[in-house]
């Protein structure tokens, strides 16, 4: 329902979305998170992204919150703890969908959040938004990752070759 939803719907459902799995005082029990995450963003407009931006600038954001954790103070818009997996993909995804050249170092920053998918989606949008040299500079970052084992060494690597291959590619098609 709530991917058909998605594909009627317009930012008002997205901030709805975004606010019911927040708010619920449920675990809410939704598989294929990514998928999810991605139908919302695509429903998901630049007026909601002062909001998103707060949200993912959130240290809460960034890390697991366990259940004896004091909240920051700028918490994430999360009653049920069991929900934090679901609604970080939501507002990693949503931002990223909306973020704009202004936000290069924000978005620089997902390359290193702890959901691959998101790390991906991130590396994506920055080399639809950066200059070759940003470019260059992110698949700099990327190969220099020396604490990911070698497994995630080789996603970053790879990631870094497609991001030039695009950009190289839509060079020749302009």
């Amino acid at each position: 329902m709530l991917l058909a939803l998605c594909k009627i719907g317009n930012v008002d459902d997205c901030a709805f979305i975004l606010r019911c799995i927040g708010s619920v005082d449920y675990e809410v029990q939704l598989y294929n998170h990514v998928r999810i995450a991605g139908a919302v963003a695509s429903i998901c407009r630049p007026s909601l992204k002062r909001r998103l931006k707060k949200y993912v600038r959130s240290p809460e954001f960034w890390s697991y919150i366990p259940r004896d954790f004091r909240r920051s103070s700028n918490p994430l818009p999360l009653k049920r703890l069991e929900n934090q997996t679901l609604l970080k993909r939501l507002i990693g995804a949503c931002f990223v969908e909306v973020a704009g050249p202004e936000d290069i170092g924000l978005l620089k920053r997902l390359l290193s959040h702890n959901f691959d998918w998101l790390a991906a989606r991130a590396a994506e949008k920055l080399s639809q938004l950066g200059q070759d040299g940003d470019i260059l500079q992110l698949n700099e970052k990327l190969l220099r990752m020396t604490d990911l084992d070698l497994e995630e060494r080789a996603t970053a690597v790879v990631q870094a070759i497609c991001m030039l291959d695009r950009r190289v590619h839509s060079k020749n098609t302009d």
